[in-house]
């Protein structure tokens, strides 16, 4: 790991208490750019935050309970991220395109439709999901609310960490 560039994030599995001095948990914490001169010169302030900014410091990237997804880059294919431009940047920070390391994208839902399936046909219509009487094609019941918080595929928590120093 010692041969790694400054600024390569990693997955660490352990108590980020053991990691090698060279390694930070990516967690947004400010380090001091005069300490950590060469990684502030790879990686900026591109990761910086309004919260707390102070111009002696620069913050680590903030991975804490997020999914990582490799920079768009003008990608056009079927593969680009369609929504590249409602990414934002923790801070207000319009030199750093946000088709670029160190720009975030809330979570959200596909566009998509779900038909209705009735429980029941009666004489004149149908009993919908609600107990009411829906006759011919007027307007159906709406679906129920299900699911969880968030959208997210089975997960297992580690920590990214980040090279630092030599």
């Amino acid at each position: 790991m010692d041969n790694l560039p400054i600024g390569t994030v990693m997955i660490w599995a352990g108590d980020p208490g053991d990691l090698p001095a060279s390694w930070k948990v990516c967690n947004g914490k400010q380090l001091k750019k005069t300490d950590y001169a060469e990684l502030y010169g790879t990686l900026g302030t591109r990761w910086d935050n309004d919260s707390g900014y102070q111009a002696d410091f620069f913050s680590l990237p903030d991975l804490r309970g997020v999914f990582l997804r490799g920079v768009n880059d003008d990608r056009v294919d079927g593969y680009r991220d369609p929504d590249v431009t409602t990414r934002v940047r923790l801070k207000g920070n319009t030199m750093v395109s946000v088709d670029d390391a160190g720009s975030y994208q809330r979570f959200e839902f596909q566009s998509h439709a779900h038909g209705l399936n009735f429980s029941a046909v009666n004489a004149g219509g149908a009993i919908g999901p609600d107990g009411n009487s829906y006759q011919g094609w007027g307007p159906a019941p709406p679906t129920s609310a299900s699911g969880g918080k968030e959208t997210r595929p089975v997960n297992a928590y580690v920590y990214f960490v980040i090279k630092v120093k030599k």
